[in-house]
This record gives C-alpha cells, structure tokens and sequence, in this order.
C-alpha cells in the first residue's frame, strides 16, 4: 500500500512543526511526498505527472499549515487542476475514478490553541468545520474522508511537544 502526502508548505524549511513531521516519515518506502511548493514554486502543476502519483496510491493525504480558515494557494490551485484536468471527456481517466474509495485524511498544523478551535473559542469553530470544504470535495469524487490530525500551538511547541506530535502523526497517516 502506497500513502501519498501531497505537502503544500510555502517555507518548509523555516517551519518547526510540518518539517520535523516530513521528516519523521520521508524515508518510508511505502510514503510518497510530493512538496508542491518545491515542485512548483511558479504554480504551474504538471497535471498528468501528478495525476499518476495519484493514480499509484492507495492512500491520500494534504497536509498543510492553516492559512486564515483554509490551505496555502497552491493546494487549491493542485486540486483545481488536477480533478479539472481528471474529469475531461476526453481524458482516460473518467468520472475522476482515481480517487474512487481512497482513504483521503487532512494533516494541518494551527497557530491557535486547540481551545481556540471550540464553538464559544476565538475562532468560534473546530478544525473539522473550518476544513470542512476539503472534506466535501473529498466525498464529491467518492474518497473515503478520515478524521484530520491538527497539531495546535504550532508556533510556541516544545521539543516533547513536537515528539508527542510525531508520534500522533504516524500513528494517524499509519491507521488510516
């Protein structure tokens, strides 16, 4: 079984959460990463290369920092292009098959408290609705959505935070 984690993190390097989480599962054989802003830092996806990554996974997975209620750009402009590109009459690929019954889970990472996250909080939702878009869209080309893994606080972790997180996060991607 092949997991794809499509990555769309516009400055991974300087990002002590979602980096160390890469980093924890990048030699896995059976993980794919495909980091969208080091592969396409002018925003021009290579639909069918992406599409075949796609196609050779059982398993798919955005991850992603929150970005004011939703996903860096690039993962949008990644989904457009890609599922506009899968739906053509004339492609081989038809009625977005590909995705078909794929396990589909959502990583984020959150500046805020998790309690920040609560319907009487600062941001008056939790995580499931605020990604609640992703997880439509999800179900629209018939993938199986699976409970998100958020890593709150990510800007103020310590070190056993950010191990205790590892730890969640392969738990989750490895149980999905």
């Amino acid at each position: 079984m092949q997991t794809l984690i499509v990555l769309a993190h516009p400055n991974l390097k300087d990002s002590k959460i979602n980096r160390s989480l890469v980093q924890s599962v990048k030699d896995d054989s059976k993980i794919k990463i495909r980091d969208l802003y080091q592969l396409y830092p002018d925003f021009k996806i290579n639909a069918k290369e992406e599409l075949d990554f796609l196609r050779a996974c059982d398993k798919i997975i955005y991850q992603f920092p929150l970005y004011l209620y939703g996903s860096p750009a690039l993962l949008k402009e990644y989904q457009d292009m890609i599922w506009s590109v899968a739906s053509r009459p004339d492609n081989i690929v038809t009625d977005l098959e590909i995705f078909a019954r794929k396990p589909f889970m959502i990583v984020t990472s959150a500046g805020g408290h998790k309690e920040a996250y609560k319907k009487e909080g600062k941001y008056q939702k939790n995580i499931d609705d605020i990604l609640l878009p992703f997880y439509l869209s999800a179900e629209y080309v018939e993938m199986k959505p699976k409970p998100s893994f958020c890593v709150y606080g990510a800007h103020h972790l310590s070190d056993e935070e950010i191990n205790l997180a590892i730890q969640g996060y392969k738990n989750a991607i490895y149980n999905l």
